[in-house]
């Protein structure tokens, strides 16, 4: 971690572990996702921040939400399809998946045969 080589002024600002939307490209291939149990939160209504918080954006609520939210499994990346922005995944259970919010960390699963 070259974070914690820096001196306490030049250290980054920006979390680590914050969630960001990703679009389907190769190096997703053989990635390990946690499938979540998501519901993104209701859009913000007037007079959402009546104490004086500053307001997120909703992409800023959602990725908190999701970061809150139980995961129900692990799939693995098999295919990725950047032209039609697809994946296709390996899965434990033929059964369709509960979401398809993914979070993507950097294991990957290789098989060997």
């Amino acid at each position: 971690n070259v974070d914690g080589l820096m001196p306490v002024v030049g250290a980054t600002v920006k979390d680590p572990t914050a969630l960001q939307r990703t679009q389907p490209s190769v190096a997703l291939l053989h990635t390990v996702l946690a499938v979540h149990h998501f519901t993104p939160p209701p859009a913000a209504g007037a007079g959402a921040a009546e104490d004086g918080a500053e307001e997120e954006d909703e992409e800023t609520q959602q990725a908190r939400a999701m970061a809150a939210s139980n995961v129900a499994g692990y799939v693995v990346v098999h295919d990725v399809s950047v032209e039609r922005q697809t994946i296709a995944v390996l899965a434990p259970s033929p059964a369709a998946l509960p979401s398809l919010h993914f979070v993507c960390g950097t294991v990957k699963w290789l098989e060997q045969t």
